[in-house]
């Protein structure tokens, strides 16, 4: 067997996809332990130690080395399926690193070659993380505004003094639009 091929169980194999190893730091450990549920779901794993035995074979080990360090002297296998997702959310839970999602969101700018809908899309992936409750929308709208490259189009949307996300979102692209032309022409 090749480094980068895992092995499959049954109920793997019977499924649509496998569920990859946690790669702490690129993934979202909340969207994991989701993901995890929906294949215990899909492969019908209703047992709590079946589900413990499947969770920690596939979470990878580099975390399985990480839990037994978190949990010594007691043994991995002596807990329940709880009582390690609680243990490793405290870890690598996103709710741990909101510095760091805002941090992201908001040092976030348009690259040369993205378009505004990319940009505006990424944005919003951003700051679904960001736990900004009531002041989501506004938060979106101030960093896209903010984040933009052609300074034109940033003025314009500070000027027309746009009330939402939406409205600079549909400015701004047809500002870029107009843009394209007026440099084809």
């Amino acid at each position: 067997m090749r480094n980068n091929e895992t092995t499959q169980t049954p109920e793997m194999m019977t499924t649509f996809g496998v569920i990859e190893n946690y790669k702490p730091g690129i993934m979202d450990f909340d969207e994991y332990l989701e993901r995890m549920e929906f294949f215990f779901d899909l492969t019908h794993i209703t047992d709590d130690r079946r589900k413990l035995a499947t969770f920690v074979t596939l979470v990878g080990k580099d975390v399985y080395r990480e839990l037994k360090a978190l949990v010594s002297p007691r043994n991995v296998h002596d807990l329940t399926l709880a009582e390690v997702k609680k243990i490793l959310c405290e870890k690598y839970s996103s709710k741990n690193t909101l510095i760091k999602k805002r941090y992201d969101f908001y040092s976030r700018c348009q690259t040369l070659e993205e378009s505004v809908a990319a940009f505006s899309a990424d944005l919003r992936v951003l700051a679904q993380y960001c736990a900004f409750g009531d002041h989501h929308k506004d938060a979106l709208r101030d960093r896209f505004i903010c984040g933009l490259r052609n300074s034109l189009i940033k003025t314009q949307l500070i000027e027309d003094n746009m009330k939402t996300f939406e409205e600079a979102v549909q400015k701004a692209r047809d500002l870029e639009i107009v843009e394209r032309i007026a440099r084809q022409s």
